[in-house]
């Protein structure tokens, strides 16, 4: 009868406490958000990258490194902040990365920003942007 009612008191304690509710899980992709859905060649885009958990919640404890890059502008210009197309996630971030004016295509057409991380390579995002022949 004891171990019934330690299990049910656990129980109980699990399902109304509200951390659980709140808590993110592991990481399952990135959100990468571009300030814009479209732009000219040689515009400088913001770029925002979360990363998230499969709920849609931000992963509030993930330090993971991540590669950045465009498959589609291999030419496309990214921040020093990017080093190598690369960056590492810290606490600071709370787990939030935006980088400004991060972002510059040199040719038009609709171009992509892929995030991966780097030590599980099915953990990804994608962003894609119409770039326009405008300069702007």
């Amino acid at each position: 009868m004891k171990w019934y009612m330690k299990n049910l008191l656990f129980l109980a304690f699990w399902v109304f406490s509200p951390i659980w509710i709140f808590a993110a899980g592991p990481i399952d992709y990135f959100e990468v958000i571009p300030d814009k859905e479209s732009a000219g060649v040689w515009e400088a885009l913001d770029l925002t990258i979360n990363a998230v958990d499969k709920n849609g919640e931000i992963v509030t404890d993930y330090t993971g490194d991540i590669l950045v890059f465009s498959e589609s502008d291999p030419k496309a210009e990214f921040p020093n902040d990017l080093a190598e197309n690369s960056y590492s996630f810290t606490a600071v971030n709370e787990w939030t990365v935006k980088f400004e004016n991060a972002v510059v295509f040199s040719n038009k057409w609709v171009q992509d920003i892929y995030v991966y991380d780097l030590d599980d390579d099915s953990i990804l995002g994608l962003a894609e942007i119409n770039i326009s022949e405008e300069e702007k």
